[in-house]
């Protein structure tokens, strides 16, 4: 891809996403055939996202070589200037190869216009290379989870050193450097029976940055992967990336989604099925956390200021509710656990910081290795 975005034109920005009206924000759109000349390449876009009301991502592959790269459009007149900056040093210094290169994607490009930021960065082969892609691969084993949750944790610590909060930790930001995989024999501890499947050889890996969206209006981050605060319309910080990292490395760790999929329309029912199953295995809100929502959203709380699991909630949450105990029912592997209940923490407040986390917990320490 040539490196003066002068050698040609810039895209248009509706034909690059290819963005379609009525389709949610955190929704991927399939076989768009949108294909057009930019940067001196013809690219075909494959996906497209609206990360927010000023951010938009384009999944988009080289017709001639297949390569496939994403493409991060930003509307100038939404951001605040100062706060884009910042992002634009994390790049710049991304590109240049500048510590810490390893735990994101590499920076291929980036320019702006009169409207628009344009940032490209690689993604050797979607969607497989990503954390969950492989669907016939076999769960990854404790020493795995160890090695990806610290590259994990190294990055988000210097992404928060740099005053940016990712926004959006989840299987799709998490990508591996080199997806190969062998076939070969797994024991399943459920059905107690050796099995075929594709075996991860390389655990390094990658993170898709697509910018701190915190004040541009949607929520952030993706479904089963936010925080409290963030279901509930509360400030976002950087304590948010803990509880979706929390939530990631139990979901690695026990081979499924650590919640359910809250299946309804309204926002307060969304917020009430996401609170109640974290208050069911993680632990009551706290008073401060309780006073905020209602301040926002009104009562929605019994006198013991828990959100009573006999209310009426979607399928999918009442099923939860039968089914699932408590975390440590949950994540088995007590180093594990140790790692992820200081995560979940319902109060951002006592999540336990990253930095603490790396030097102190067994699970990440001598057992790592790079």
């Amino acid at each position: 891809m040539a490196s003066n975005p002068k050698d040609a034109p810039p895209l248009p920005l509706e034909r690059l996403t290819a963005t379609r009206t009525g389709v949610k924000d955190d929704t991927l759109i399939p076989g768009d055939q949108s294909t057009g000349t930019f940067i001196g390449r013809t690219y075909n876009v494959i996906k497209s996202i609206k990360i927010s009301n000023v951010r938009q991502l384009a999944m988009a592959r080289n017709i001639y070589s297949g390569r496939v790269v994403i493409a991060i459009i930003v509307k100038k007149n939404g951001i605040n200037p100062e706060k884009w900056l910042k992002e634009k040093s994390f790049l710049d210094r991304n590109r240049e190869r500048a510590p810490p290169p390893l735990y994101f994607t590499r920076t291929l490009t980036f320019f702006e216009d009169d409207e628009d930021v344009f940032t490209f960065l690689s993604y050797p082969s979607w969607p497989k290379c990503t954390l969950f892609g492989n669907t016939c691969a076999a769960p990854l084993s404790i020493q795995q989870v160890q090695q990806i949750s610290a590259q994990i944790m190294r990055g988000l610590d210097f992404l928060h050193s740099q005053d940016l909060v990712h926004t959006n930790i989840c299987p799709e930001s998490v990508v591996f450097v080199s997806p190969g995989y062998v076939k070969g024999r797994y024991y399943d501890h459920q059905t107690e029976c050796y099995e075929k499947h594709d075996l991860l050889t390389d655990t390094r890996i990658q993170i898709v940055f697509c910018g701190d969206t915190r004040d541009e209006g949607v929520m952030i981050g993706k479904d089963l992967y936010r925080s409290p605060e963030v279901v509930a319309g509360l400030p976002v910080t950087f304590k948010s990336d803990l509880f979706s990292l929390g939530c990631l490395i139990a979901e690695m760790t026990t081979d499924e989604p650590l919640f359910a999929r809250v299946e309804t329309s309204s926002e307060l029912d969304y917020m009430r099925g996401c609170l109640v199953m974290m208050q069911h295995t993680l632990e009551p809100l706290s008073s401060k956390m309780v006073s905020n929502i209602y301040a926002r959203h009104g009562n929605i709380f019994n006198a013991d200021g828990l959100i009573p699991e006999t209310d009426t909630f979607c399928g999918s949450v009442t099923t939860y509710l039968e089914l699932y105990g408590s975390l440590e029912d949950i994540v088995t592997d007590s180093d594990a656990f140790d790692v992820v209940n200081g995560l979940l923490r319902m109060d951002p407040d006592n999540r336990i910081d990253i930095s603490r986390l790396l030097n102190r917990y067994d699970f990440f320490i001598s057992r790592i290795m790079f």
